[in-house]
């Protein structure tokens, strides 16, 4: 009964173990997807470096005039507390993590509105394949292009409620 109406999460239903299992199997994926294949001449050089140099001081849209680095100002000052804390040292790592932070909280909006209408293993595949699908094909670093990609599905869904 994929698209049935028995709403409430069974532990012991065979169907919910496998969607739970899935959703943590996707999850982890995208989760070890972000210590691999950094690249220094990529843009996610240019949108960490900018959050960061707003963080230390440097004025946006001044000191760069690049309108990429608006999806760093999002961070910014998470970007300042984590250098006050650690320095310089796995600021790609960070920025990633915020990432990855950003995509599990979309993919929690999209589960909590299938979740009303579908079976819970559809709402969990629905909710994190995307979550998978642009770890492994875009850049796992806070931009312009993935803030807006991310946020784009769950508005619609948002305009669509109501």
């Amino acid at each position: 009964m994929l698209f049935g109406k028995n709403k409430t999460f069974k532990a012991r239903d065979p169907i919910h173990q496998l969607g739970a299992a899935l959703a943590l199997l996707f999850l982890g994926a995208a989760y070890l997807r972000l210590f691999f294949s950094h690249q220094v001449v990529t843009d996610e050089s240019q949108y960490v470096g900018s959050a960061f140099l707003s963080a230390l001081g440097g004025k946006p849209f001044y000191n760069e005039m690049f309108f990429q680095q608006t999806g760093s100002l999002i961070y910014e000052p998470l970007a300042l507390a984590y250098h006050s804390l650690f320095g310089r040292e796995g600021i790609f790592l960070f920025a990633r993590h915020v990432y990855f932070l950003l995509a599990v909280g979309c993919a929690y909006g999209f589960f909590r509105w299938y979740r009303r209408s579908f079976d819970f293993l559809t709402a969990c595949l629905v909710a994190t394949l995307p979550l998978v699908g642009s770890a492994y094909s875009a850049l796992p670093s806070v931009s312009y292009n993935t803030v807006g990609c991310l946020f784009f599905g769950l508005s619609l869904l948002f305009a669509v409620r109501g």
